[in-house]
């Protein structure tokens, strides 16, 4: 008998010619196996694609965590931790820096690409406004300068967040999808 032959690995509980043989424990019975599940989670086609609040959330916490987590005046920042850990621990900060500015470059470079340098005006002058209004009624005082710095901190992230889910925001309110020629 040869390795080519399709009788080789077939047997009574496996009918297909060419499939591999199972094998046969002492306490099996034939038919008694439920039969392999192909999904072990429920995967609905398409769901990643709608966009909602809780991927907007994600997107914001997300570019939130970037922008503080490289400056923020209580000093516990990857800005800080230069300034008090360069020469000790230069082989920790430097790869940390490295996927710190990795991402960096991905978020602005999508928010560029989404939005377009008018775009990218238009939003910052929106979260402005927003803010100097917060802050001309009282709801966002402004005692201490580090309170415009933490402002500032948080309209970056806003930018980057409305960059980053300006395209799906676009195509869920509007049908159109954007894409983007990714050879230039």
């Amino acid at each position: 008998m040869s390795l080519d032959d399709d009788s080789a690995t077939a047997t009574p509980g496996n009918s297909a010619p060419g499939t591999p043989a199972r094998p046969n424990l002492p306490n099996q019975q034939a038919g008694r196996i439920p039969p392999p599940r192909r999904h072990p989670l429920p995967i609905t086609p398409g769901r990643l694609r709608i966009f909602g609040l809780a991927m907007f959330l994600t997107r914001l916490f997300g570019a939130l965590f970037l922008v503080f987590s490289t400056y923020n005046p209580s000093g516990w920042s990857l800005w800080h931790w230069y300034q008090t850990g360069w020469p000790a621990e230069w082989t920790l900060l430097l790869p940390i820096s490295v996927v710190w500015l990795v991402v960096y470059i991905l978020l602005w470079r999508a928010a560029y690409r989404a939005l377009r340098p008018s775009g990218l005006a238009l939003t910052t002058a929106l979260i402005g406004s927003l803010v100097w209004v917060l802050v001309d009624t009282g709801i966002v005082p402004l005692n201490v300068p580090g309170d415009l710095v933490i402002i500032v901190l948080y309209m970056s992230g806003g930018v980057l967040t409305a960059g980053v889910t300006w395209s799906s925001a676009w195509a869920t309110l509007t049908g159109q999808v954007i894409t983007n020629d990714l050879t230039r």
